[in-house]
């Protein structure tokens, strides 16, 4: 799961930089030509399978999240590659539905429910957008502590640090009983991430110290 969870993060952080003669086309491009290109340019079978996913969406954009759905089911579903196995095909169906809806603003009590029914790591960062989804600040509170948990493996510091912030903010707002618990629990999953990278993962690690101390 963690080879899986580090193959989704790279589509994730690369899809809006450029990779040689890939350059992402935009979440709503409707121009098939430079999406087109995008595909030729994919340099893997996942950059490749989402853009497919796009350029359905930019002949016929869903009209509904159900819609949204069945295109990324039918896309992947095709996918041919022997290395892309049945787990990896249902890992990227998931996230997918949730970060296209997420990324093209569309769907959002929806893209809610269905994060509550299929949990994964992207639901970080729904619960970043979470007003988006007219979450109350409790429940962007649970949804960040319960990411950052679970899910610890699947994001870069930059996202932690970020819902960390969040998860701190939310903690007053929504008068939470279990934050100094909450961020022990966080203390001792990315100290370990601090020992094995210092330089990258230590400053995550004061933050959530500096928060612990303040309870």
């Amino acid at each position: 799961m963690k080879k899986i969870f580090a193959m989704f993060l790279f589509a994730l952080t690369a899809v809006s930089v450029f990779a040689g003669d890939y350059v992402f086309p935009g979440w709503k491009c409707t121009d098939v030509a430079k999406i087109d290109a995008a595909i030729a340019a994919s340099d893997t079978t996942q950059r490749k399978t989402a853009m497919q996913v796009l350029r359905v969406f930019a002949e016929q954009p869903p009209a509904s999240f159900e819609e949204l759905c069945a295109a990324v089911d039918q896309v992947v579903d095709n996918v041919s590659d022997p290395t892309v196995n049945a787990e990896i095909k249902a890992y990227w169906k998931v996230q997918w539905k949730k970060q296209f809806a997420y990324n093209r603003l569309e769907f959002f009590p929806e893209t809610l429910a269905f994060c509550k029914a299929n949990q994964s790591m992207y639901d970080l960062f729904v619960a970043m957008a979470g007003k988006r989804y007219s979450m109350s600040d409790t429940e962007i509170y649970t949804l960040l502590a319960n990411c950052l948990v679970k899910y610890s493996d699947a994001y870069s510091a930059a996202n932690v640090r970020n819902a960390v912030k969040k998860l701190v903010a939310f903690a007053v707002t929504a008068e939470v009983k279990t934050q100094k618990n909450d961020l022990e629990k966080l203390n001792r999953i990315y100290s370990i991430k601090a020992i094995e990278n210092p330089s990258e993962w230590t400053p995550v690690v004061s933050m959530i110290r500096t928060a612990m101390a303040t309870y």
